[in-house]
């Protein structure tokens, strides 16, 4: 059997070599079973969402018409999970941009490290729940929102006086 040197941990054997080889490509599985599991939920919700298209898919097509709504119906449903992908990119952005956001992220980070147990998920909710950053933004929003409603009342209230000013 032929040695290998490596500089860090010495002379190493070809079967260390192999050995270390097969880890990496079980790692890679695992990050593609992920991956593709992700994709996979994300093409059910798609599909799920649009059943009455996806029912008039016909399994074994006898006609072109019938063949070319299969077609039809793929291409659509692609462009759906490709553009949920998207959005979801886009939503990941969002978070690793935003200061508050990562705030948030940093503070479930510290809950997750004390409590082994204790799913990201769960630690997000509770952070989200206690932010009260959300709840001065809803009420700015809704007083905005408010303000423009009244606003608009006004600016129709002044068209009725001048047309009965005439």
């Amino acid at each position: 059997m032929s040695n290998l040197y490596d500089k860090d941990e010495g002379y190493v054997s070809e079967e260390d070599v192999d050995d270390s080889a097969n880890e990496e490509e079980e790692d890679d599985d695992d990050e593609t079973e992920q991956d593709e599991s992700f994709l996979q939920s994300v093409t059910q919700e798609v599909i799920e969402s649009n059943i009455d298209i996806v029912n008039r898919y016909v399994p074994d097509p006898n006609t072109p018409d019938e063949f070319n709504q299969n077609e039809i119906t793929k291409k659509f449903m692609v462009e759906k999970v490709r553009k949920r992908l998207l959005e979801s990119y886009e939503s990941q952005l969002q978070w690793s941009e935003d200061p508050e956001l990562l705030s948030m992220v940093k503070k479930c980070k510290k809950e997750l490290a004390k409590d082994d147990n204790l799913s990201a998920l769960t630690a997000m909710k509770r952070i989200i729940k206690n932010e009260a950053k959300i709840g001065e933004l809803v009420e700015a929003a809704i007083e905005e929102q408010v303000e423009d409603d009244d606003d608009d009342d006004d600016d129709d209230d002044d068209d009725g006086e001048e047309e009965n000013d005439q």
